[in-house]
């Protein structure tokens, strides 16, 4: 087991890497957020609505409500935003929150690539288990040929992406003791993130993977009926799962995972983008 000190400082830092990297691409989305709206417009200026899958405790959350905040700020309040935590604008489904994006719901948005591959399938190739076996091969796919590609398949599939970020590998907090071989993930019922990808991994291992909401994880951990749940260090310390009997935190590096920065295209009266 890893020292829980380590663990711990684990979100604030990647709070801080998530936030600095998409504020450094704040001047070319403010120029793509003023395209949506007309020129000759007068009264108050429309706000954006910016979306993400988790509250500012977690770190996709703490960049999303940083970026809102600096946009505004930064356009001298001609271009407000509002951020919806919570993937409220896909009715708190984060697999849905790029179907929002998408269809005019949401106005911007910072989400998963893991739980945006189930509506741009090319994105689940960050998240191929023990593809991507360090945090250096992480960022060579947020930065280089990969993430071009990857990009343009977001923008294929009706957005328009800014940056890419790591995030990190996703690791296991356990209330038994962490497994040492795929056999001890055998009847294993695990929390898991809702995508085909990561329920297909835990299934071949033998694992019993569910995806259930916050509240009914908290009262299975509590009734004795789960026995793990699968994330992102910094959401399994923000989870505070410790109190519901974690005792463990498995880091298998088995999936990866990047934050994206999108906007929606914004269709004119003219047919024109």
């Amino acid at each position: 087991m890893h020292d829980k000190r380590a663990v711990a400082r684990f979100p604030a830092c990647a709070q801080r890497l998530v936030a600095l990297r998409l504020v450094a691409f704040l001047p070319v989305a403010l120029l793509l957020v003023a395209v949506g709206a007309s020129a000759g417009e007068v009264g108050p200026p429309p706000v954006a609505r910016l979306s993400a899958a988790v509250g500012p405790a977690f770190a996709l959350g703490k960049a999303g409500e940083r970026w809102a905040k600096l946009v505004a700020e930064r356009s001298g309040g001609r271009l407000p935003v509002r951020f919806f935590p919570g993937a409220s604008l896909a009715h708190g489904d984060p697999a849905r929150e790029f179907i929002a994006l998408r269809d005019g719901a949401a106005d911007l948005a910072v989400g998963s690539t893991l739980f945006w591959s189930t509506q741009v399938v090319e994105l689940n190739v960050v998240s191929l288990p023990w593809l991507v076996p360090d945090a250096s091969a992480l960022a060579a796919i947020a930065e280089g040929p990969v993430a071009e590609r990857l990009m343009a398949a977001m923008e294929r599939a009706g957005v328009v992406p800014l940056a890419l970020a790591v995030l990190g590998h996703r690791a296991i907090s356990l209330v038994g003791a962490a497994p040492r071989s795929p056999a001890d993930f055998a009847g294993m019922k695990v929390r898991v993130a809702a995508t085909p990808l990561v329920i297909d991994l835990f299934t071949s291992l033998g694992a019993l993977p569910q995806a259930m909401a916050v509240a009914d994880a908290h009262a299975a951990f509590r009734a004795g009926t789960l026995d793990a749940q699968e994330g992102t260090l910094s959401t399994l310390v923000a989870a505070r799962l410790e109190t519901f009997g974690a005792k463990h935190v498995l880091l298998w590096d088995a999936v990866a995972e990047c934050a994206a920065l999108i906007f929606q295209v914004v269709q004119r009266d003219d047919g024109h983008r």
